[in-house]
């Protein structure tokens, strides 16, 4: 029963002006009830300015810092040259279609690597939100790119918020457990590696796709959410469908009140049809990807030795972590917040109710402890807990469920939330390496809120109000550690702001191969000594031949040729222990010759680090070592 319901029974509001506001509160939750329509046009309203809000506390902590939403490694040198290209790619596929040459798909570029399948080695071009590339021309790609990151977060809330009102979930509740999901740490990843957030999109929509499912209702939803996600990132399709089955079977015990085999079979061939549906639609881009990555030594290594436990250090630092943030493995963190915390000790502290969402978070918290579980959905590789956007869906979904019961939370449960953050203020600081800046102000973040609960006593709104700043306010101190180049957040290793483009194509040594005018089909290749330094104005990225249209060496993507990885081994060209990684031949002769290098990049011969050029063809010996400017034609 709500609150102010309570307060009018009492008596309390029986006459007076306040009485004459209680009947026009009522009136105004009735008139709401009888137009579902208005009340979820009010819900996306409050919904957009809240996440607006955040959105730009969090682009806020970059400009502070004056760096772009662009980290200088994979977002510089993979992600960005990625998405740059795709939108050329796909202008020059609407340009031939236009002038009346037909429908051309170039399927085979020479500037990655030795020359590779576009579609298969650019992993996020079937990414629906990379279409938008083809939007901007390639100078203003670098912005685009980062306004792309924050609506991908704006789709997984709107996602979130479909599932909880599908679930019953009231309007106030989604919306709190809408911010924690966009604005977790676990998707706040996807500002340094977007393509992560293909998972954390589209997961939402695929449970919410199930749901309507078991509602009986047209399995659209389901078959286009997996179709795409199946298209998009076969990587995050096998995690979610095994954590699919999983969250099914659960539901189905809960829709038919146990374990019952008849209509178990019948929902398994409803969902399972719309997977199959979904795998069908998509496979013209699902089966090229699979055989690919099935033929990678990465993929494919049966010498990966898996521990029963993780480092000792790994279970101290996670769980002030799962308040402020830690890495659970690479390339993923978790971290929810003050007011997550608080939700979910009210959790274990709301009585016999809510079973199944008690088991799951014990559940998945475990297997978030256990090796061999991130090993699994990892596809049986080194063990990694990429899928932490399921865990930050469950996460949220305990906010928005122990939203709707704020105004039932006594004296009692509110000094019960304080003896378990008394347990984990001993665990910051009695551990030294736990006590950290970051680890205290999330601890004093969950004291705020736990105090203010408890000043605002039995009053409902003031209650609410408390959660709403506890949500927003302890989402904002996580961003703020996690991006902060000060605090040793991502922004310290991201580029300046408009920069990118410049870097990659306005300053690069490349601008001197491009103006070589030779109608020929040749390569070229670049002095190995000018990698040894990140900050050497000769650096040219990886992937730095793809917006020039350039046929060289470099080459960087996760997804790789197995034979060339075979080439590069057994020469000894893998210098950077990855094999999906490579810059130059290392000025070696004979293999220039081999491969066709007509051009080679050097200094100039003033020495100014700014100045390059093709030199002519002849042999240049330093030592025992011999480099080619150019061979002969």
């Amino acid at each position: 029963m709500r609150e102010d319901n309570a307060i009018t029974a009492s008596g309390i509001l029986a006459h007076g002006p306040l009485a004459w506001i209680d009947r026009r509160a009522q009136r105004v939750r009735a008139w709401d009830d009888a137009h579902p329509g208005r009340g979820k046009s009010s819900y996306w309203r409050c919904f957009n300015l809240a996440f607006v809000l955040l959105a730009c506390f969090c682009v806020g902590v970059y400009l502070v810092n004056g760096r772009a939403i662009l980290w200088r490694t994979d977002g510089y040198e993979q992600y960005y040259p990625f998405f740059a290209y795709e939108g050329e790619w796909l202008r020059g596929i609407i340009s031939s279609l236009l002038s009346g040459q037909g429908l051309q798909i170039p399927a085979w570029q020479f500037g990655l690597g030795y020359g590779s399948d576009v579609i298969i080695s650019i992993d996020s071009i079937f990414d629906p939100v990379n279409l938008l590339s083809a939007l901007v021309p390639v100078r203003y790609s670098e912005y685009l790119y980062q306004v792309l990151i924050i609506f991908r977060l704006w789709l997984a809330g709107v996602g979130f918020s479909l599932y909880a009102l599908k679930r019953g979930r009231s309007r106030f509740a989604t919306l709190l457990g809408s911010l924690t999901y966009a604005f977790s740490i676990s998707l706040l990843e996807g500002l340094v590696w977007p393509g992560f957030l293909v998972g954390g999109v589209l997961f939402p929509f695929v449970l919410l796709g199930v749901e309507k499912v078991f509602r009986h209702e047209r399995p659209y939803v389901l078959v286009v959410s997996l179709a795409v996600l199946l298209a998009a990132s076969y990587y995050f399709a096998y995690m979610i469908l095994i954590l699919l089955v999983a969250y099914c079977v659960v539901r189905v015990v809960q829709i038919e009140h146990g374990f019952v085999l008849r209509p178990f079979l019948g929902w398994t061939a409803r969902i399972g049809g719309g997977v199959l549906l979904a795998a069908l639609l998509s496979c013209a881009a699902l089966v090229p990807s699979v055989l690919e990555v099935l033929s990678l030594s990465r993929a494919t290594t049966t010498e990966t030795t898996q521990s029963l436990l993780y480092s000792f250090t790994y279970y101290l630092d996670v769980v002030p972590g799962l308040v402020g943030s830690y890495s659970v493995g690479s390339d993923c963190n978790v971290g929810y917040g003050a007011a997550a915390f608080v939700s979910c000790v009210l959790l274990y502290l709301s009585g016999k109710g809510r079973r199944a969402l008690k088991v799951a978070l014990v559940a998945m918290t475990a297997m978030l402890l256990i090796p061999a579980v991130g090993s699994a959905l990892n596809g049986f590789n080194y063990a990694t807990n990429r899928w932490v956007f399921a865990y930050a869906m469950l996460v949220a979904y305990v906010v928005s469920v122990m939203a709707e019961d704020i105004g039932q939370i006594d004296l009692r449960r509110v000094l019960s939330v304080l003896g378990v953050t008394a347990v984990l203020a001993a665990w910051i600081f009695l551990i030294p390496r736990e006590r950290t800046e970051e680890n205290v102000a999330s601890l004093l973040a969950i004291v705020l809120v736990v105090a203010l609960l408890l000043v605002a006593g039995s009053n409902f709104r003031v209650r609410r109000a408390v959660l709403v700043l506890g949500v927003l306010g302890s989402l904002c101190l996580n961003m703020f550690y996690f991006i902060d180049a000060n605090e040793g957040g991502w922004a310290a290793t991201s580029l300046p702001i408009g920069s990118v483009y410049q870097r990659f194509v306005g300053d690069s040594p490349l601008n001197a191969v491009a103006q070589v005018d030779d109608d020929s089909f040749w390569r070229y290749d670049v002095d190995p000594a000018r990698w040894s330094s990140t900050t050497d104005s000769y650096r040219i990225p990886r992937n730095g031949s793809l917006l020039f249209g350039l046929n060289g060496y470099t080459f960087y993507s996760s997804v790789y040729n197995s034979s060339i990885d075979r080439f590069q081994t057994e020469l000894g060209l893998n210098d950077d222990g990855i094999n999906f990684s490579y810059r130059n031949l290392e000025g070696r002769a004979v293999l220039e010759e081999l491969l066709g290098t007509k051009y080679y990049l050097v200094p100039d011969d003033g020495g100014e680090d700014h100045r390059l050029r093709v030199r002519q063809p002849r042999l240049h010996h330093h030592g025992r070592r011999a480099f080619l400017h150019r061979l002969p034609g």
